[in-house]
C-alpha cells in the first residue's frame, strides 16, 4: 500500500495530571503513617487523625481533648488569733516574769 504524505489522524486524549505534595489516597498507607506517629501523639489526637483520614467510625467523644482539671479553690490562710509564742504576749510583747524566788 503506498504511503501518502498528507495522511493525518486526529485523536482525542483524556489525560489528567496532578502535581504536588500531599497524602496519597490509599487509606491503608495513610493509616500506617498515622500509626507510626502514635507514640508521639496524645491518644485523643491519634484517634481524631484516624477518623478524619481513614473514615473509620470512631466515637466523637474519644476524639475530643480532655477537659482541663482545675485544682480546688483554697481559702486564704488567716493567722491564728489565739496563738501564743513562748515568751511573748498576744500583742507580741515580751512576757514579764511571774512569781519570785522562794
Amino acid at each position: 500500500m503506498p504511503h501518502s504524505e498528507n495522511l493525518k489522524k486526529r485523536i482525542a486524549l483524556d489525560i489528567s495530571v496532578k502535581v504536588g505534595a500531599g497524602l496519597p489516597n490509599n487509606k491503608a498507607f495513610v493509616f500506617q503513617m498515622i500509626e507510626k506517629l502514635q507514640p508521639m501523639l496524645p491518644p485523643y489526637y491519634f484517634l481524631k487523625l484516624v477518623k478524619d483520614y481513614t473514615g473509620l467510625p470512631i466515637d466523637e467523644s474519644l476524639t475530643q481533648p480532655p477537659e482541663p482539671v482545675q485544682p480546688p479553690m483554697q481559702q486564704p490562710q488567716q493567722p491564728m488569733q489565739d496563738a501564743t509564742v513562748q515568751g511573748l504576749t498576744q500583742g507580741m510583747n515580751p512576757m514579764q516574769p511571774q512569781g519570785g524566788m522562794m
